[in-house]
């Protein structure tokens, strides 16, 4: 086999070097003073604490009286306040590839303003792999308020797709060409969707094993849960397949979808066939083998990434009272248009058994308390590119909900900080607050080990080593705003 670093991991390392190398005898440029760090690793608070910062490092830790700060510095005065790692989003769409509409850059300082530093993207086309390399680099140069592209997906899907423009293979020959592609072009990871066909997916899963590049995405319609787990998916998306499994009755799901599968269809048939099994996945939830299903998925080591945030939207529909909301100004008027079309045409989606849909919906949360409750690792991801799912906002709105189906919030937060940065392998520059590491940060007005919703009290964000104050924050949202309603 051959151990490939992730180009990100890759560029991580090489910055770290550089920097070693380059770096400057001047005093630290920003001191956190008597700030509260949040250890997230050990759900700690190390109170009275001086954290300084030079250039894009976490250059010194140490208790107040103790620290000097020296001559220059710009001191940011954190009594009362609490310092976390900077928050990542594990599930997003920055290109429009369906509408071939330009990048969702206008996201950007909308991440910054919510203190999401980093982002993982979904589905990156081979062409587009040069514009993440150069967001990476205009971020570390400090030339681009951004959040870190922390890893980038190429997606890859079978015959009947349901997004147009998405990659198709249909044999295991076309399957390994495909991944082979996908590591040529520099990308971090192969995103299976649902519609492979079995033999097809375990040729993308032992291709990518040979050539180093790790798997990730839906855990595919005809598929078991933990056949895919066990193959080496590292992340499974949405809890695809994982519902399934915590019932009796996921063999006959698979069995039906091979016949289903075998023959021609209309869009509609397909839709009303797998509702109608989400239904009786619902009802067949059993709860002792959800615990078998969890464990296993551990030993495994895959991640899930169980994006509630958008699950509620396709279970409960979306309100009128997100029609209405107040940050829809801050979006660009087309991107506003298209999520008000979208949830128009939600509309009529959702005209189902609402019990039913509820229903699925409490099932999705008892199956994340048992994972987490069984040791079966957690991300946190938003799907943003979906409407409503609103960039960076929606990560706080994930953590929640994360805490609503049974995650402490320590656990949430780490679900967003140090879990990413392990399942990306980079936790030597992010993920903590620590000397040495990247200065990735975000100051808030109250604890969030008490209280989970306290992470959106945010006092400032730090991105690579630059200080965006609370003043700094709101005159961006004044701007887009602004721009956003001059533009209508």
């Amino acid at each position: 086999m051959v151990h490939r670093l992730p180009p990100f991991a890759l560029f991580l390392l090489l910055l770290s070097a550089a920097s070693r190398c380059t770096a400057s005898e001047e005093s630290p440029t920003v001191a956190f003073h008597d700030v509260a760090v949040v250890d997230v690793a050990e759900g700690l608070l190390i109170r009275n604490q001086t954290v300084l910062i030079e250039g894009d490092r976490i250059y010194t830790i140490g208790p107040v009286g103790e620290t000097s700060v020296p001559r220059g510095t710009v001191v940011v005065e954190a009594s009362g306040k609490y310092l976390i790692p900077g928050l990542m989003d594990m599930h997003v769409h920055l290109f429009n590839n369906v509408s071939r509409r330009p990048p969702s850059t206008w996201a950007f300082p909308l991440f910054i303003v919510n203190g999401v530093t980093g982002v993982r993207e979904m589905w990156t086309e081979f062409a587009s792999m040069p514009t993440v390399e150069q967001w990476r680099r205009d971020v570390s140069d400090g030339q681009l308020l951004a959040p870190r592209v922390l890893a980038a997906g190429a997606i890859v899907n079978g015959p009947g797709s349901w997004h147009p423009n998405m990659p198709e293979v249909t044999t295991p020959a076309e399957a390994r060409r495909f991944v082979r592609e996908t590591v040529q072009a520099g990308l971090d990871f192969v995103k299976v969707y649902s519609l492979l066909a079995p033999e097809v997916y375990h040729a993308i899963a032992e291709e990518a094993r040979d050539a180093g590049l790790q798997v990730a995405g839906h855990t595919p319609l005809q598929v078991h849960a933990l056949e895919a787990a066990r193959a080496g998916q590292r992340t499974n998306e949405h809890l695809q397949q994982v519902r399934e499994a915590c019932t009796q009755i996921e063999d006959g799901f698979i069995e039906e979808r091979q016949q289903f599968y075998s023959r021609s269809h209309e869009t509609d048939e397909e839709v009303a066939f797998l509702d109608e099994q989400v239904h009786r996945t619902a009802e067949a939830y059993d709860e002792q083998i959800c615990r078998a299903v969890a464990r296993a998925l551990a030993e495994a080591g895959q991640w899930q990434i169980p994006t509630l945030v958008n699950e509620r939207r396709w279970f409960l529909g979306i309100t009128r009272e997100r029609d209405d909301d107040a940050r829809l100004a801050h979006l660009p008027p087309d991107e506003r248009a298209a999520w008000r079309q979208l949830y128009d045409e939600g509309v009529e989606m959702y005209t189902g058994d609402s019990l039913s849909l509820q229903r699925g919906w409490e099932a999705t949360l008892k199956v994340v308390d048992v994972l987490n409750h069984e040791g079966a690792g957690i991300l946190v991801g938003t799907d943003f590119g979906n409407p409503f799912i609103f960039p960076g906002a929606s990560v706080h709105e994930e953590m929640e909900m994360l805490v609503g189906a049974g995650l402490t919030p320590l656990q949430a937060l780490q679900a967003a900080t140090l879990d990413p940065a392990r399942y990306l392998g980079v936790t030597d520059l992010l993920g903590t607050v620590a000397e040495g590491k990247l200065a990735d940060l975000v100051l808030l007005d109250a604890n969030p080990l008490e209280l989970i919703t306290n992470t959106q009290r945010i006092h400032a964000v730090m991105l690579n080593g630059q200080l965006l104050q609370r003043s700094d924050l709101d005159a961006l949202i004044i701007e887009l705003v602004s721009t956003n309603g001059k533009t209508e």
